[in-house]
C-alpha cells in the first residue's frame, strides 16, 4: 500500500509518467502473485510431509500390533507345549497319578481309578438312564437270588 501511495505521489509531482507507474504496479502484482504461489507450494509440501509422516506412523502401529499378536500366539503355543510335555513326563513316571489309561496296570485302573490307591473310583450313572438323578441306587426289585447251598 505504501508503494502505491508513493507511485501516485510521484505521478502527481510529474517525476514519473503514468505508464511507468502502471508498469511498476503490474510488476508488483506479479511479485505478489509469485510470493503467494511460493507460499502455497510451501504449505502443500508441509501438508504432504505431514500426510506421509501420518502414514508412516500408522504403519509402525500396525507392525507393532502384528508383533504383539505374534508374541501372544508364540507364548500360548509355548505354554501349551510345556503343559503337554509335563503331562507326558507325568504319565511316563507315574501313570496312576497322571489320569491316563494306566498302560501296563491291567485291571487295577478300573478298581482304583485315576485318584490312586486307597480311593475307590465312584461309579457315575446318568440321571435319565435309570430314572434316578443321584448316584445312590436302590437294590433291584424282586426276591434275592437263589443260593446254591
Amino acid at each position: 500500500m505504501e508503494a502505491h501511495e508513493k507511485r501516485h505521489k510521484l505521478v502527481q509531482e510529474g517525476e514519473m509518467s503514468p505508464e511507468e507507474a502502471r508498469k511498476k504496479q503490474t510488476k508488483a502484482w506479479v511479485q505478489d502473485a509469485a510470493a503467494v504461489g511460493i507460499a502455497a507450494l510451501g504449505i502443500k509440501g508441509a501438508f504432504s510431509e505431514w500426510k506421509e509422516m501420518n502414514e508412516h506412523r500408522h504403519e509402525i502401529h500396525e507392525l507393532a500390533k502384528r508383533r504383539r499378536e505374534k508374541q501372544k500366539r508364540r507364548e500360548k503355543r509355548e505354554q501349551r507345549q510345556k503343559e503337554e510335555r509335563e503331562m507326558r513326563m507325568m504319565q511316563m513316571y507315574n501313570p496312576m497319578m497322571a489320569g491316563g489309561m494306566g498302560a501296563g496296570m491291567g485291571g487295577m485302573m478300573g478298581q482304583y481309578g485315576p485318584q490312586g490307591y486307597g480311593m475307590p473310583q465312584q461309579q457315575m450313572y446318568a440321571g435319565g438312564q435309570n430314572g434316578y438323578d443321584d448316584q445312590n441306587l436302590p437294590p433291584p426289585p424282586g426276591p434275592p437270588p437263589n443260593q446254591r447251598y
